[in-house]
């Protein structure tokens, strides 16, 4: 694999608030030195997001509560829709 192509991996696994700002200094490296110090900030930003998904909980849901029932029906909404509001009452 050739370097190009190990940092097209590595950019593609950055915190996504950084791949544009980091896509951008790459391009405009000059010299070495340069790009070895952008290459230094995506391994740092890849190695943020492995460790923040390997810190992600594990979701547990207690029996008998109204959320528990409808779980299936959240997690799809989820997985369909980037904000998702859930409201109940809490007795």
């Amino acid at each position: 694999m050739t370097q190009t192509a190990k940092t097209d991996d590595l950019l593609a696994a950055v915190q996504t608030r950084d791949r544009h700002r980091l896509q951008q200094k790459l391009r405009r490296a000059r010299n070495d030195a340069e790009h070895a110090r952008v290459q230094g900030a995506i391994e740092k930003s890849a190695a943020v997001t492995a460790q923040r998904a390997t810190a992600r909980g594990e979701v547990s849901l207690v029996e008998g509560l109204p959320v528990t029932e409808r779980a299936d029906e959240i997690a799809k909404a989820l997985h369909e829709n980037q904000v998702v509001v859930v409201c109940g009452e809490t007795g």
